[in-house]
């Protein structure tokens, strides 16, 4: 109804109203400048990027001497260990893989050969990091086992290193064990998931002077049993 009420004359200058904004040439874009200053002759590839070296605990040592950071992240995939590598000097795989992926209540429902499933996921991720694997509950509470299932987590998964948790002079006989035997160890103290829930509450531990001491005091054994890191 409204198109027979127009001229043509008016159609024709209502269409060319409308032409600029519907046909308008797009703007020119600004050309790409591009430096030559440091290229490769002609003839000859670029030179590959260089890559950073794989982190090793000689590294941490001097990290911590100059009193940088030292970083660590949790992960329990392929993919995600190659988002992280070399951004952080530590991937964690733990064994709290139970609560976060696997639905369990507790950290101590995930076994051995899960964590070596994990833990090979995670190596097939990342180059450069160090990739630390969680001693599952019930793996060291005897030596022989400890050393078969640190043994396992290394060979079948790729592990740089394995980490268990707790202190005193039982689980430092264990560490001194491992170190021994050729098997980096990174050492957990204060609180810790596997036993938390029967033994102290799953809290911040050395909340008072006694507690701090008591902490201190297990990281120290720890270290002097031959721990990489606690």
């Amino acid at each position: 109804g409204m198109r027979r009420g127009l001229t043509r004359s008016a159609v024709v200058t209502t269409a060319r109203e409308l032409r600029p904004a519907r046909f308008a040439p797009a703007p020119a874009r600004a050309r790409n400048v591009y430096s030559t200053a440091g290229a490769p002759p002609a003839g000859q590839a670029a030179p590959a990027p260089a890559q950073k070296p794989k982190m090793s605990f000689a590294d941490i040592r001097r990290k911590v001497l100059a009193t940088e950071a030292v970083t660590m992240l949790t992960c329990y995939d392929a993919g995600w260990a190659s988002l992280l590598d070399g951004t952080v000097d530590m991937l964690l795989v733990g064994d709290s893989v139970a609560n976060v992926c696997l639905g369990m209540e507790s950290t101590r429902g995930v076994g051995l050969d899960a964590m070596v499933h994990h833990t090979r996921a995670v190596r097939a991720g990342a180059r450069r990091s160090l990739v630390v694997a969680d001693m599952p509950f019930g793996t060291y509470l005897q030596r022989s086992d400890a050393l078969t299932a640190a043994a396992r987590l290394m060979s079948e998964g790729g592990a740089d290193a394995v980490k268990l948790e707790g202190g005193g002079d039982y689980l430092a006989g264990t560490v001194r064990a491992l170190s021994r035997a050729g098997i980096p160890v990174v050492g957990h103290v204060g609180l810790l998931p596997q036993t938390a829930g029967a033994a102290t509450g799953f809290r911040v531990q050395g909340q008072d002077s006694a507690g701090g001491r008591a902490v201190v005091a297990d990281a120290v054994a720890l270290a002097n049993a031959g721990a990489r890191a606690v």
